[in-house]
């Protein structure tokens, strides 16, 4: 699993989804809003591989709307080796829940390479809650 940052937590976020390909997308953004706890993103292969590996997770923002709530975090990571920046949304509403996670890096001639995962998360395999007291 990934290196764990102490955070402020504005809320708390998880995710557990198994993509098309087998692969184990985990997001634990300030587990229990408990901000010594830190927070991971991880995508690890079915033989245990892994894909990508937060090294940084910065402090969630959360907006909390009649349809629901959208988590947004930020960090540093591995991808398959490489190190990029990261930016994870949790979208948690009342009718569906989604996720998306976008990649960045540099190319060797200053370009900005971009990729992104996105998709829908099975119910109750994606939760947001509010920190209150934070």
């Amino acid at each position: 699993m990934g290196i764990f940052n102490p955070c402020p937590c504005d809320c708390s976020g998880t995710l557990t989804q198994l993509l098309g390909n087998n692969n184990l997308f985990i997001a634990n953004i300030c587990p229990a809003c408990e901000r010594s706890l830190g927070s991971s993103v991880t995508i690890t292969t079915q033989e245990g591989g892994v894909i990508f590996e937060s090294t940084v997770v910065k402090p969630s923002s959360c907006v909390t709307s009649q349809g629901g709530t959208s988590l947004v975090v930020s960090g540093e990571g591995l991808l398959e080796g490489i190190p990029v920046v990261f930016t994870l949304f949790l979208f948690e509403s009342i009718s569906i829940d989604q996720f998306e996670i976008i990649f960045r890096r540099l190319g060797t001639t200053g370009n900005v390479l971009q990729s992104s995962l996105s998709g829908i998360a099975q119910d109750g395999d994606l939760t947001i809650t509010e920190c209150l007291g934070e």
